[in-house]
């Protein structure tokens, strides 16, 4: 009886070992597997350490592979990049600041790019991404949460913490300066991600620090679609009328904070164009105007470096 209990004890013990031996060996084969290199961008050795983190914002390029890394290498904007066939590349090093979140507020802190990293993704704010971005990226969330113990209710979007300042057309400051990486807001697209829901409510919003300036932005973030399918009703239009000033659609919907920039191009139905500082009368703009734009969207061409909560 002796010999058989401590038989079995043995047998047990030898069993769970393996399981422990098999457990390690596939979390370590999960995260060799994440295929990420170094691409760091020319200003990285000039950026300064953050103090602290304590959040991580998911961006979406809006736009094709090869231009958006391009963009966020030069200028870098990001700390990494995630392509779609799930390559991720190291832009800035993780301990130092990456210019990717702009003119940002959180719960009243302001300037996030102090205090978070920053991750870009190939991809736009209302298509899904590919199975590859999602096990890259999920891998990627899972390390450096585990380095910087950040919590699930701490990965935000950049559409989340980007704020406005007061213009022509929203008298305060507001909410909906960015739709970036809006759908990874989505219970569905976090949870294959690893994460568990994000935050309910915008808690500036909430405390009358800001106003919100763009409702369906809003009630994606917040009062999501149950299945995500529903993105076809918040899908922005692939084809240029999406680029036409209309009934609904000023140049503050089309353009954002970039509308009365020098680059941001008004072409009228008479031929006649204007560059964004040159109008004054901005309920003149006729109906049928499109909407162009000369240079890449620059995430701190506007904002300036490392600003303090303007």
């Amino acid at each position: 009886m002796i010999f058989k209990k401590k038989t079995s004890h043995g047998f047990t013990f030898l069993i769970s070992f393996i399981i422990v031996i098999f457990a390690v060996m596939f979390l370590a084969t999960d995260v060799h597997a994440l295929d990420i290199s170094n691409m760091y961008s020319p200003l990285n050795k000039k950026r300064p350490l953050r103090s602290k983190t304590q959040y991580i914002i998911l961006h979406t390029t809006e736009g094709a592979l090869n231009g958006s890394l391009r963009k966020v290498h030069q200028f870098g904007e990001t700390h990494y990049f995630v392509t779609p066939t799930g390559k991720v590349y190291r832009i800035i090093d993780r301990k130092k600041i990456a210019t990717h979140a702009g003119r940002s507020m959180w719960n009243r802190q302001t300037t996030l790019d102090n205090v978070s990293i920053g991750i870009e993704v190939v991809g736009f704010h209302d298509q899904d991404i590919t199975r590859a971005q999602y096990t890259a990226l999920r891998q990627l969330l899972r390390q450096l949460k585990k380095i910087y113990r950040i919590k699930d209710k701490n990965i935000l979007t950049h559409s989340m913490v980007a704020y406005g300042r007061p213009n022509i057309f929203h008298p305060r400051k507001h909410r909906g300066r960015k739709k970036c990486g809006m759908i990874f807001s989505h219970p569905d697209v976090r949870k294959l991600l690893g994460l568990l829901p994000g935050p309910k409510r915008d808690p500036d919003v909430a405390a009358g620090r800001l106003v919100v300036a763009d409702p369906d932005l809003h009630r994606f973030l917040y009062k999501p679609p149950k299945v995500l399918a529903a993105l076809k009703g918040t899908k922005d239009s692939s084809g240029s009328r999406s680029m036409v000033i209309a009934q609904g659609n000023n140049a503050w919907r089309i353009a954002r904070d970039k509308y009365d920039a020098p680059s941001t191009i008004y072409t009228y139905p008479n031929g006649q164009k204007l560059r964004g500082n040159e109008i004054r009368k901005w309920e003149s703009i006729p109906v049928g105007t499109r909407v162009s734009f000369l240079d890449e969207d620059r995430e701190q061409e506007f904002e300036k470096f490392l600003e303090i909560g303007k």
